[in-house]
């Protein structure tokens, strides 16, 4: 059970670094340029603000979960 409580504080501070990303930028762009679509596939749309995200996710992953458990990271846009 310790390994799941890792794995759990781990993807919560992967949430607060990736949230505290995403406030700071809504707090620094204008709404239309977060929202601006810059790609748009087979039913999936990314917007700016998804793209704010996206590799600071996998880098925290990587860092802080891939380092003690074999995951799989599934998103939409990457």
């Amino acid at each position: 059970m310790d390994g799941m409580l890792v794995l759990l504080e781990a993807v919560r501070a992967i949430h607060e670094v990736v949230r505290d990303k995403i406030i700071g930028s809504c707090e620094r762009f204008a709404e239309e340029e977060l929202a601006r679509v810059v790609a748009d596939g087979s039913g999936d749309t990314i917007y700016a603000v998804d793209r704010l995200s996206e590799e600071l996710l996998v880098e925290l992953f990587e860092q802080h979960v891939a380092c003690f458990a074999p995951v799989i990271l599934i998103a939409e846009g990457i």
